[in-house]
């Protein structure tokens, strides 16, 4: 679009190149949001990993969020993470409350593992 105004500003034609991409626009700005978001996620879960990573070893509380196919979707209840207990579908109920300990972090592939530790009261 830069290309365009400068083309149209100068009084020039628009450049070939321009015009041969327009039909691509309109299928690369639908895309557009989907790749911020991922790039959103990516982002944030580099965060979590690097703020994580001295803390390897600590129980932190926990509120399951949601279960499904043995797995639990966790939230931290003093920080900002959501993360998956493997296997911990089986045994707890969504909205309970369960101490958890982080385990590992990968910061290179963004992840952080947490073992199940006690439910809370």
């Amino acid at each position: 679009m830069n290309e365009i105004s400068l083309a149209q500003s100068a009084g020039r034609p628009v450049p070939e190149w321009v015009d041969a991409g327009l039909d691509a626009l309109p299928k690369s700005l639908a895309r557009a949001p989907q790749r911020q978001q991922s790039l959103d996620r990516a982002a944030h879960d580099l965060l979590e990993t690097v703020m994580l990573a001295p803390r390897i070893g600590e129980v932190f509380e926990a509120t399951v969020e949601t279960l499904a196919s043995g797995q639990a979707r966790i939230r931290l209840d003093d920080l900002a993470v959501v993360a998956t207990l493997k296997d911990g579908g089986r045994r707890l109920s969504a909205g309970a409350g369960v101490l958890v300990k982080l385990s590992a972090v990968d910061v290179s592939a963004r992840t952080v593992t947490f073992a199940l530790g006690k439910m809370r009261r």
